[in-house]
C-alpha cells in the first residue's frame, strides 16, 4: 500500500513541477522574447498620397504578426500564428456602409440647414455669456489689507443707509408707499452687489493660497529628484526602442539653394546616429522631395515593467504625488 501512494505522490509532484516550469517558460517568453519592429516609408513626386508607409510588428518568429499599410482602405491585418483576424472584404463593405451613411447625413444636413443656422446661432449667443471668473482674474493683484477695507467701508455705508432708511419711514414712506418700494429693490440689489464681491474675495484668497501651495511642491528636494527620476528613466526607454538599424536616402531640394544647405546642415547633426546607411542628397537647382527609408528595432516587455516599476516604486515620486493630491 505504501509504495503505491508513494507512486502516486511521485507522479502529482511530476505534473506539478511540469505545469510550474511551464508557467515559468512562457513567463520568461514574453518578458524576454522581443517585439521587432519595422517601417517603411517611401515618398516619390508621382504618387498621390503623401507618403507611402508600411509598419510591421512581430514576436516569437512571426507568431504574432501586425501589419499596418497607409493608404490603404484595410490598412490593419493582424495575424495570430495561422489565423488572420478581421476581414478584408467586411472591411471593404464596413467602407461602403459608411460612405452610404455619409450620404443620408449630408442629404439630412441638407434638408434641414436653416434649422441648423438657427441653432448654431442660439450656441453663439449662449456662448458670449460673461463669466464671473474675470473679475476674479483681474482682482488677484489686490493684496487681502485692501480688500478688508473695502469690505469694512461697504459695511459701513450700507448700515448708514438702512439707520437713514429706517428714520425717514415713518414720515415719508406711509405717505408714499412707491419710493418706499424702490428704496427697498435697491437695498436688496446692493446686498447682492455685496454677496456678490465677498465671494469673488473668498475665490481669490483661495486661488492665492493654492497657487502658494504648489509652488512650494515644487520648488521641494522631492521634485527635484522625482523629476531627475523621470527623465533619466524615460530617456533610457526611448534609448532602448530606438531604431537600431536604418536605411534609405533622400533627394531635398527647396525654393532657394539655402534651403538645402539648411537641410544638410541638419543631417549632419544627426548622422552619428543614423550612421553611413542613410544617404542625403541636396538639390541646390531643383524643387524636389523624394526618398525611401528602412527603420527596424525592437522592443522587450522586461525593460518597459522595469523602467515602470523603478518610477511606481520611487519614494520621491511617491511622496511628491501625495503632496500634489493633498489639496485636490
Amino acid at each position: 500500500m505504501l509504495p503505491v501512494i508513494l507512486t502516486i505522490l511521485k507522479i502529482l509532484g511530476i505534473i506539478l513541477l511540469s505545469v510550474i516550469g511551464l508557467v515559468l517558460l512562457i513567463l520568461l517568453v514574453i518578458l524576454f522574447v522581443p517585439f521587432r519592429y519595422r517601417v517603411i516609408a517611401k515618398k516619390k513626386e508621382e504618387d498621390e498620397a503623401p507618403v507611402n508607409l508600411t509598419a510591421k510588428v512581430t514576436w516569437l518568429l512571426g507568431l504574432l504578426n501586425v501589419r499596418f499599410l497607409y493608404p490603404e482602405e484595410d490598412p490593419l491585418r493582424i495575424r495570430i500564428a495561422f489565423f488572420r483576424l478581421g476581414n478584408k472584404k467586411g472591411g471593404e463593405e464596413g467602407s461602403e456602409e459608411s460612405k452610404e451613411k455619409k450620404k443620408e447625413k449630408k442629404k439630412k444636413k441638407k434638408d434641414t440647414g436653416g434649422d441648423s443656422d438657427e441653432g448654431k446661432d442660439g450656441k453663439k449667443d449662449e456662448e458670449t455669456g460673461s463669466p464671473e471668473d474675470e473679475n476674479g482674474v483681474n482682482g488677484e493683484e489686490t493684496d487681502e489689507e485692501n480688500i478688508e477695507e473695502e469690505q469694512d467701508l461697504f459695511d459701513t455705508m450700507t448700515d448708514l443707509a438702512e439707520d437713514a432708511a429706517d428714520t425717514i419711514n415713518e414720515e415719508v414712506f406711509d405717505e408714499n408707499p412707491t419710493l418706499k418700494g424702490f428704496l427697498e429693490k435697491v437695498f436688496a440689489f446692493l446686498r447682492k452687489i455685496k454677496f456678490q464681491i465677498i465671494s469673488i474675495c473668498d475665490r481669490i484668497k483661495d486661488v492665492c493660497e493654492r497657487i502658494g501651495y504648489y509652488m512650494d511642491v515644487l520648488s521641494s528636494d522631492y521634485f527635484a529628484k522625482a523629476l531627475a527620476l523621470t527623465k533619466k528613466e524615460i530617456g533610457r526607454l526611448l534609448w532602448h526602442i530606438r531604431p537600431r538599424r536604418i536605411r534609405g536616402h533622400l533627394d531635398f531640394g527647396g525654393e532657394t539653394p539655402d534651403a538645402a544647405g539648411r537641410m544638410f546642415s541638419f543631417y549632419a547633426m544627426i548622422y552619428p546616429w543614423i550612421g553611413k546607411r542613410f544617404v542625403f542628397i541636396p538639390h541646390f537647382e531643383e524643387k524636389i522631395l523624394e526618398g525611401e527609408a528602412d527603420l527596424r528595432g525592437h522592443i522587450t516587455v522586461f525593460m518597459i515593467l522595469w523602467i515602470a516599476g523603478r518610477l511606481y516604486f520611487s519614494r520621491n515620486i511617491r511622496k511628491t504625488l501625495k503632496m500634489l493630491k493633498k489639496e485636490t
